[in-house]
């Protein structure tokens, strides 16, 4: 009898396969457009009110820097800021650089290239989520991480231990990523 329902089961599982294997075409893709099943094309980079942005400063906040790290910032100077390049202060030891390079070939030369030369005095690779590569480090009076995704560089400089200093910049880091979507792709 066991063997009756084992045999039963093995071939039905083999008319199943047989019928999966037809000569049936595939399935057209989704039309692009609404409602046709393509994603929506990226999006410009957006500053904290959801507008699109003028310059890279204006990815992060002094609010947001406040709130994160429990400090009062100053709001940003955008005086070389640009669409593609920009350093901004929010205050002693609280920096955001972001770079916008043409490939992601330069933008991992670039990213090496700051961590090699930069104010980084001890370093290990990290982790973070959703970029391609990213370095933590210190320097005697503040804690960064350095991130590349695709052509967009960043790096952000706090004024903390390196205990609590990883979970800031990478809170940090993931504002500024989430507001930038497709800069740098």
């Amino acid at each position: 009898m066991v063997r009756a329902r084992v045999g039963l089961l093995a071939a039905g599982a083999l008319m199943m396969l047989a019928g999966a294997c037809g000569t049936e075409p595939a399935a057209t893709p989704p039309a692009a457009g609404p409602g046709g099943g393509l994603p929506p094309a990226p999006t410009a980079p957006v500053g904290a009110d959801g507008q699109p942005i003028t310059n890279l400063c204006e990815l992060l906040t002094d609010k947001d820097v406040s709130s994160v790290l429990g400090v009062e910032a100053k709001a940003p100077a955008a005086n070389d800021a640009t669409a593609t390049s920009a350093t901004c202060a929010y205050g002693d030891s609280m920096t955001l650089t972001v770079t916008v390079l043409p490939s992601a070939d330069a933008a991992s030369s670039t990213l090496r290239e700051a961590v090699q030369n930069g104010k980084f005095t001890t370093k290990k690779d990290g982790v973070q989520a959703g970029v391609d590569e990213s370095v933590y480090g210190t320097t005697k009076e503040s804690f960064g991480l350095t991130l590349r995704r695709k052509n967009l560089v960043v790096t952000i400089l706090v004024p903390t231990a390196p205990v609590e200093g990883e979970a800031k910049v990478a809170q940090l880091a993931g504002i500024v990523l989430s507001r930038a979507n497709a800069l740098g792709t």
